[in-house]
């Protein structure tokens, strides 16, 4: 859509300058950045200041006039307009003021472009209005203003004794791992709250990921599973050699004889109604914002599972992997008090003191995790029954789940903002895609 420049309703050329004034002038200003859209601005040069601007503060460099010169390009303009919005700032003070008049042009301007849209379809006889009427309305759900809103304690009191209450009669249930030792340390997952559960490669945390979310669809909750590392079919065989008992090297490799086969198909029911959904393919971390924005605006979601953390890119540019994998940290910490979910971020630690129980410093690429994270919960596999994660109450049995083709595992609850930590021993049935706790009656 056209602008005209003049029309002071839909571009607020004052707001978009002294914006980018105080952000160059006030480091203090850099927390309202997540606030604005490069497509906020009208002008061209300020978006790209506000780009160049964005992209610095997430590197951790300081935003001024010769980092700004740099960063686009030595640009005789740009200087020239970085003084000019600067000029026409005399305080830094006004800038929530400021971005309240720059969203709401663009709001106004988003509003415009979907009613030409819209019109454009209608008038196509082609299209299925249906189809029409509902793109507007998810476009126009995304115009729409925050709620943010001051609660006094009054309010907080009140909400949280309902919440004890609902709570204690059965209701507000967290969604369970499927492992009812790992449960019992952690009492589920739960909104608001992100759990990051690291491994090294080759660890299981796939494996995990996947237990987790079929124990919550199993348990009706909608749950949206994010998977960087496999395509669509590679995931259903193993959602099949889970559900199917089935070896997944025997899926793998076309060897399914008929007793397999009428597993698989008796499995296609009652799998089809279960509620999970899931995303292939998308890997920035905008889009996966997007995604499970539409996801919940149009089906609901109780739980978000992402395979892996470290795979997420993003549009912004940043320095290193550490500053990116931070940045996707932070965001998946928001989406939980955003939606109201869970979020189960699945992470890779490095290889260092390969053998032993990982630790929080171990998380690959990015400290800035355990700071996001209200859980951090580390796997491993244990050589023998010698090793000191091993509980002295499984040793006995650590070498009969070797024979049994099966692997014991330490799942190690290192951080819980609201409860307890603690580990415990697993078996992993890494051929069937599922981990199941240890029988200890009578040990």
């Amino acid at each position: 859509m056209t602008i005209d420049q003049t029309n002071r309703v839909l571009y607020n050329p004052s707001a978009e300058a002294s914006i980018i004034g105080s952000m160059v002038m006030d480091e203090r200003t850099h927390k309202h950045i997540g606030e604005i859209d490069a497509q906020d601005f009208v002008d061209p040069i300020k978006r790209r200041l506000f780009v160049a601007i964005r992209d610095l503060a997430a590197n951790k460099k300081k935003v001024d006039l010769i980092t700004l010169d740099d960063a686009t390009g030595n640009d005789n303009k740009i200087a020239v307009e970085i003084m000019d919005c600067m000029h026409a700032t005399p305080t830094s003070a006004n800038i929530k003021g400021w971005i309240a008049l720059l969203k709401d042009a663009s709001r106004r301007r988003r509003v415009m472009e979907i009613a030409d849209g819209l019109a454009a379809q209608a008038n196509d006889r082609a299209n299925d209005m249906t189809a029409v009427v509902e793109g507007a309305r998810e476009a126009l759900r995304g115009t729409s203003y925050s709620n943010h809103a001051w609660m006094d304690m009054s309010a907080l009191v009140t909400r949280t004794v309902d919440w004890i209450e609902r709570r204690t009669k059965g209701g507000e249930k967290p969604i369970q791992s499927g492992i009812a030792d790992i449960d019992r340390i952690i009492g589920g997952f739960f909104p608001g709250e992100m759990t990051v559960i690291g491994a090294r490669p080759g660890a299981g945390k796939s494996q995990m990921g996947m237990n987790i979310a079929m124990a919550g669809a199993k348990a009706g909750k909608k749950v949206c599973f994010v998977s960087l590392e496999m395509i669509d079919v590679q995931y259903g065989q193993r959602v099949f050699s889970r559900e199917a008992m089935v070896n997944g090297m025997r899926i793998r490799n076309a060897l399914v004889d008929d007793g397999e086969w009428e597993r698989i198909i008796e499995c296609m029911g009652p799998l089809s109604k279960l509620p999970a959904s899931f995303l292939f393919g998308t890997y920035m971390i905008e889009d996966i914002i997007s995604e499970v924005q539409r996801k919940a605006d149009t089906d609901g979601i109780d739980m978000l599972v992402v395979d892996y953390l470290q795979l997420v890119r993003s549009r912004q540019r940043f320095e290193s992997d550490r500053l990116r994998v931070a940045n996707t940290a932070h965001v998946l910490k928001r989406m939980t008090e955003e939606f109201n979910i869970p979020v189960i971020a699945l992470a890779q630690v490095g290889r260092d003191a390969e053998g032993d129980m990982p630790q929080k410093s171990d998380l690959r690429d990015s400290g800035d995790i355990e700071q996001d994270a209200d859980n951090i919960i580390f796997m491993h596999k244990p050589r023998d029954a010698e090793d000191k994660w091993v509980s002295p109450k499984d040793c006995g049995c650590f070498d009969s789940i070797k024979q049994a083709g099966s692997e014991y595992v330490v799942i190690n609850v290192d951080k819980q903002r609201q409860g307890q930590t603690g580990y415990v021993g697993v078996i992993s049935d890494a051929a069937h895609m599922r981990y199941v706790g240890i029988d200890r009656t009578g040990r």
